[in-house]
């Protein structure tokens, strides 16, 4: 064609006609030159009827420049495949785009011997679209086969695979599924256990006038896996009607079979279960039935008064208790509601209202209450229980009310028994604190004179006087001291402070502070544990970390350094205290003596004090709510325990 059009515009010009019946759209240029001989624009000489730019024809633009058209911009590349043609001689073949008419076109350009140039266009735009739409198609259809939950494979009439997707090409043991192709079914993991009935089945759906194959089977795939699938195969068909081969689809139902076997086994099991739940249903039965019996006869006898009512209060049992309460037996109840026995009003409204509060929250609610009964006014306790139907749902109360008048009588005689004791204690921590108090007096004076008399006659009376007075000044001074200790003793309960938050580990560096040159004479090691926060009064903590420390540096061997050291763990809602040491220890049989006030293992020749430091940390302990005891052995030191609250 394109010969034949430059045979025509070269021979002669009223062939031109010819082209007005051509479907092909074709132009006719003649080039613009510069001065440097480039071409830079293009003057349209001849267009024919299918050309259009846009939606308007191009006869009407005959001796234009294109450029005036389309504008510079636009006929860039144009001039570039002008230029070409122009200066090489060649013959051009390319595709562009239009997009006033959004259409594609394929244009053979060419330059004819008179110096025109022509182009031949041919509208492609549909075979573009439908080229556009196969390749989106082919995309469309490969997104699918690689995202397919399940296997999809295909085969040739000789079950020669000619395709699958990733998750079939994974359990065939495959890199990738162009492996498959030219591959048969011996040749992959499950050739000895289904090959020959995957090619059977091939055959039965290729074999069939309405072919079409459901089967569930299994498969030992690479690594060893045995799977379940559901398979469905298809014939596929040529051109001519022909089947050419098969394609097979199958999801992997391994984790539906395993289910189902779970499922199977689980029914078996409830079945057993049903079985062994209805004999003990009978059993339970049975026995209930025993145990009504026995409630009744228990209920009977009890000396507890024992009511049942319904949702409605209405009573549904009363044992016999009640005749001794009221007089009335237990007939006179039975059917009645709570408002039509007579109670004074108090007790309809105090029973009504806790009835109504049970059948609402399901929780046993319990009450004290006095009675006026025909055997004059007693105390009751009572406790309403709810009773459950077989849907869970509170179907009727059971309350269980016990005569308590000899225990209130206790409680109150208990009561009046601790005030007396209170009383009693308050006597006596004032008479230990007048005593302390008060003997200090004569005791000061005592003690002045026979220091006076020590100095003023020292050395001029005879031997034994010197040793009389040294023994009154030594005697008048350990009472003086037994007197501060024991005023100590008092004010443990009566001058301590309030309980607050403390840590026991800010108090005892205190406590090592104010020690600090007892600690050194002694070259005694002391270490501890990180300790706690507690509720305590942090003066008197302090005074029972200072007195165990100190007892522990009185008491060390005489050849050794004492050792010591503080830790604290965590029991439930206390804290328990330890302080342990190297010293010379304490016989078994001693270990509650030492807390007691005055009381003394050693003589005061061989260790110095009152033996009250022992009983004020019990006192102190014991203000706190804890317990104190000890550990040890008889020349294998000691550990004294107390215990503190948490905070």
């Amino acid at each position: 064609m394109d010969d034949y059009i430059k045979s025509v515009i070269s021979s002669d010009i009223k062939f031109l006609d010819i082209f007005e019946q051509m479907e092909e759209k074709i132009n006719i240029f003649e080039f613009i030159y510069n001065e440097k001989g480039e071409i830079e624009d293009l003057i349209v000489k001849y267009v024919n009827n299918p050309v259009e730019f846009g939606n308007k024809p191009l006869k009407g633009l005959i001796g234009k420049k294109i450029s005036e058209i389309l504008g510079y911009e636009n006929i860039k590349p144009y001039l570039k495949i002008a230029r070409e043609i122009g200066i090489e001689g060649k013959n051009i073949k390319f595709e562009h785009y239009y997009p006033p008419t959004n259409q594609y076109f394929l244009t053979s350009a060419f330059f004819t011997s008179n110096g025109l140039y022509v182009t031949l266009s041919m509208d492609i735009t549909e075979q573009k679209r439908s080229k556009g739409k196969l390749e989106s198609s082919q995309q469309i259809l490969g997104n699918i086969l690689e995202n397919f939950p399940g296997v999809v494979f295909w085969k040739d009439i000789n079950s020669v695979y000619l395709g699958c997707n990733k998750n079939f090409a994974r359990a065939a043991g495959l890199k990738n599924p162009l492996e498959i192709i030219g591959k048969t079914d011996y040749e992959l993991p499950w050739a000895e256990t289904e090959a020959e009935a995957y090619r059977a089945d091939d055959k039965h759906v290729m074999g069939k006038k309405t072919p079409k194959l459901n089967i569930v089977e299994t498969q030992l795939q690479f690594g060893g896996r045995i799977a379940w699938f559901n398979t469905s195969k298809v014939p596929l068909f040529g051109f001519k009607g022909s089947v050419i081969g098969i394609l097979g689809v199958s999801n992997d139902i391994t984790e539906l079979k395993r289910t189902e076997e779970e499922l199977i086994q689980a029914r078996d099991h409830l079945e057993d279960q049903v079985k062994k739940q209805t004999v003990k249903l009978q059993e339970a039965y049975n026995s209930l039935k025993e145990t009504e019996s026995q409630f009744r006869a228990l209920a009977e006898n009890s000396p507890d008064l024992i009511i049942r009512v319904n949702r409605d209060l209405n009573y549904l049992y009363v044992n016999s208790t009640i005749e001794e309460i009221t007089g009335n037996p237990p007939e006179f109840y039975i059917g009645k509601n709570i408002d039509e026995i007579g109670l004074p009003e108090k007790y309809i409204s105090y029973f009504k209202e806790n009835y109504l509060e049970l059948f609402k929250t399901g929780k046993t609610i319990h009450g004290e209450y006095e009675f006026s009964t025909i055997n004059g006014l007693k105390f009751y306790k009572t406790s309403i229980v709810p009773e459950y139907n077989t849907k869970g749902e509170i179907e009727t109360a059971l309350t269980l009310t016990r005569n308590i008048s000899e225990r209130k009588k206790l409680e109150d005689d208990l009561k009046e028994l601790v005030n007396e004791l209170e009383r009693s204690n308050e006597e006596l921590q004032q008479f230990a604190y007048v005593i302390s108090h008060d003997l200090q007096e004569p005791l000061r004076t005592i003690s002045s004179f026979t220091q006076l008399l020590e100095r003023r006659y020292k050395g001029k009376l005879d031997k034994d006087a010197d040793e009389f007075i040294n023994f009154i000044v030594d005697g008048s001074n350990r009472m003086n001291q037994m007197i501060k200790d024991l005023l100590q003793y008092s004010r443990v309960t009566t001058q301590g402070g309030e309980f607050s938050k403390t840590d026991a580990e800010e108090v005892l560096k205190q406590t090592l502070s104010n020690l600090k040159t007892v600690i050194t004479e002694n070259n005694a090691d002391i270490t501890y544990d990180h300790l706690p926060t507690v509720m305590a009064d942090d003066k008197q903590l302090q005074r029972v970390f200072q007195n165990l420390i100190l007892n522990a540096i009185k008491f060390k061997k005489p050849d050794e350094p004492p050792k010591i050291h503080i830790s604290a763990d965590k029991d439930s809602n206390e804290y328990i205290f330890s302080i342990s040491d190297n010293g010379i220890g304490i016989e078994k049989q001693y270990f509650d003596r030492i807390f007691t006030v005055f009381q003394r293992l050693h003589t005061r020749i061989e260790y110095e004090g009152t033996g009250i430091g022992l009983s004020i940390v019990k006192r102190i302990i014991e203000r706190h709510g804890g317990r104190i005891w000890v550990e040890s052995e008889l020349g294998k030191g000691s550990t004294f325990y107390f215990t503190l609250l948490v905070k």
